[in-house]
């Protein structure tokens, strides 16, 4: 597939879910970790009994929105749908797929966000070269 002349089409498209979904891998992971902190160390103030009652409805609504969340489990949908858009691309760069195959990739890369599962299948010209 070779990149349109005039900047526009599917392969723009695609470069910006890529930026996208690398900006939502990062958010999702910095409300895991953020939440996580604060759920601990509010867990830790109401354990020695200073400010017992609102350290401690901090920490369970805290571990709350983790469990209810899953931002982890976001980030981590987002982080690999960006790698795999990121091998699409690298592939499409290099003339190794067809209009086709790269629309195919991108629709598997989608399946990451989505949570589906993940059919790959492998672009011939690459299994011929290994």
């Amino acid at each position: 597939m070779a990149r349109q002349e005039d900047g526009a089409g599917a392969w723009d498209e695609v470069e910006v879910l890529a930026r996208t979904w690398t900006v939502q891998y990062r958010c999702w992971w910095s409300v895991h970790y953020t939440t996580g902190i604060l759920a601990a160390v509010a867990g830790a103030i109401a354990a020695t009994g200073s400010g017992t009652v609102l350290w401690g409805s901090v920490a369970s609504v805290c571990a709350a929105l983790i469990t209810f969340l899953g931002p982890l489990k976001k980030a981590t949908q987002y982080y690999h749908a960006h790698h795999a858009l990121s091998q699409v691309l690298l592939e499409a760069r290099h003339g190794l797929l067809t209009d086709s195959q790269f629309a195919a990739r991108v629709g598997e890369a989608r399946r990451y966000v989505l949570g589906t599962e993940i059919v790959v299948t492998p672009t011939p010209e690459l299994e011929e070269g290994a």
